[in-house]
C-alpha cells in the first residue's frame, strides 16, 4: 500500500469497512486547505499523522484531537491563561484550575477546600493559625498565646484543673502539676507578660466573688514566682462572676465558671 504526501502535507490512509483503501486528508481544526475525504463504504475510519493527533471520520462527523489545545483541557490555546494545566484537572473558562472556595489556592492543591470566604489561608489553602496553638485565627478568641501553652477550644490559656477548697483561695496541692507546666511555658517565652484572671461562679454576692477571685489569682502569681517567674511579668486580676462561660444553673456549669485564665498582655 503506497502513501502520498500531497505537496508535503500530512499523509492520510482511509480504510473502509468493505476493505477498500483510499488516500486523502481530513479537514480538522488546526489543519487548513485539506480536502474532506469521501468514504466508499457506509463508515470510514481515517488516521492522520499530523502532530501525532488522530482524526476519525464517521459519516458526516469529524472527531479530532484539537491541535490548538496543547494541554487538552478543552480551552483553545489563544484563550488559555493556564496553558500547562495537568491532564485531568477541571478548569474554568480561562483554562485555569478551579478554586471553588475562592481562597487563591486551586482545588487540586487545596487541602482545606471549604474555607470561609475572605479568610486568609496558607499555601495549602488552610486557615492561618498565627500563634500555633491549634485553633485557627477565625475561631481564636485569644490570638497571642505563647508557644507551648495548653488552650481550650476558643484558643485561650485556661487553667481548668486548678482546685481550691470551697470559699478558700489557697491552692490545692493537686494543682501544682498544672502550674509547673505554666512556669515552663513562661520560662521558654521570656518576653511574655500575663494577666492572671480569676473567675468564680454566681453563688454569693458580686463584691464577695470579685475579692475571692482576686485572691485566687494572687495565689497563682505567688506560686509561679516561686518557680522562678519574675513578678513584674505577672498581674493578678479578680473578675468574679462577671464573665461566665457556662450557665450557673447547674453544678457542671458553675464548675466551668470557676477558672483561672492566663491572658498575654503587651
Amino acid at each position: 500500500m503506497s502513501m502520498k504526501s500531497f505537496g508535503m502535507r500530512f499523509p492520510l490512509v482511509a480504510l473502509t469497512t468493505a476493505g477498500a483503501v483510499s488516500l486523502g486528508l481530513v479537514g480538522c481544526s488546526g489543519m487548513s486547505h485539506l480536502e474532506e475525504p469521501r468514504a466508499e463504504g457506509p463508515v470510514a475510519v481515517l488516521a492522520s499523522m499530523a502532530q501525532g493527533a488522530p482524526c476519525y471520520h464517521r459519516g458526516a462527523v469529524d472527531f479530532c484531537t484539537d491541535l490548538n489545545d496543547a494541554d487538552n483541557d478543552g480551552v483553545k490555546d489563544p484563550l488559555d491563561r493556564c496553558p500547562a494545566t495537568p491532564r485531568g484537572i477541571p478548569v474554568d473558562p480561562k483554562g485555569c484550575p478551579l478554586d471553588s472556595d475562592g481562597d487563591g489556592v486551586t482545588d487540586d492543591l487545596d487541602r482545606c477546600p471549604n474555607t470561609p470566604h475572605g479568610m486568609p489561608v496558607d499555601e495549602k489553602g488552610c486557615l492561618l493559625d498565627a500563634d500555633g496553638d491549634g485553633v485557627t485565627d477565625d475561631s481564636d478568641q485569644c490570638p497571642d498565646t505563647p508557644k507551648g501553652a495548653q488552650v481550650n477550644a476558643a484558643g485561650c490559656w485556661v487553667l481548668e484543673n486548678l482546685l481550691f477548697r470551697f470559699n478558700h483561695h489557697e491552692l490545692d496541692p493537686l494543682s501544682h502539676l498544672e502550674l509547673k507546666a505554666v512556669a515552663r511555658v513562661l520560662l521558654d517565652n521570656p518576653g511574655v507578660r500575663i494577666a492572671i484572671q480569676g473567675h468564680t461562679d454566681a453563688i454569693g454576692s458580686p463584691d464577695y466573688n470579685r475579692t475571692l477571685s482576686k485572691k485566687r489569682a494572687q495565689s497563682v502569681l505567688e506560686y509561679l514566682a516561686g518557680e522562678g517567674i519574675v513578678t513584674g511579668r505577672m498581674t493578678a486580676i479578680g473578675l468574679g462572676m462577671s464573665q461566665p462561660v457556662a450557665s450557673n444553673d447547674s453544678e457542671a456549669g458553675r464548675a466551668k465558671n470557676r477558672r483561672v485564665v492566663l491572658q498575654p498582655v503587651p
